[in-house]
């Protein structure tokens, strides 16, 4: 049975092979310094190229320490970057978290 001809509505998810190659990080952190982005996440405010490369290098870290994490999220008609989505448990935080942050 094909999936996608059965469920062509809803989400997929798609992953690749990106060991050995590069990740564009301009998308992500263009979402994080949109101050209208930044008043949900954290500490409410917009984050700096640097601040967001810091989160987006955590978020790769958590895949290797826990084996799970955050997933891209891109719009299914175009291919562009909307957001993240996935399960966290930080060393230090007080709970599982779902997170979710979507521009």
């Amino acid at each position: 049975m094909n999936v996608r001809s059965v469920a062509k509505d809803f989400p997929v998810v798609c992953v690749g092979d990106s060991a050995g190659g590069t990740v564009d990080v301009q998308p992500y952190t263009v979402m994080l310094a949109d101050p209208q982005v930044g008043r949900f996440f954290m500490d409410g405010r917009p984050l700096s190229r640097s601040e967001a490369w810091r989160q987006m290098a955590m978020s790769s870290g958590h895949w290797v320490l826990r084996g799970y994490g955050l997933w891209a999220v891109e719009e299914r008609a175009t291919g562009r970057f909307i957001g993240r989505i996935g399960c966290l448990e930080s060393e230090g935080f007080p709970a599982f978290e779902i997170a979710c942050l979507v521009a």
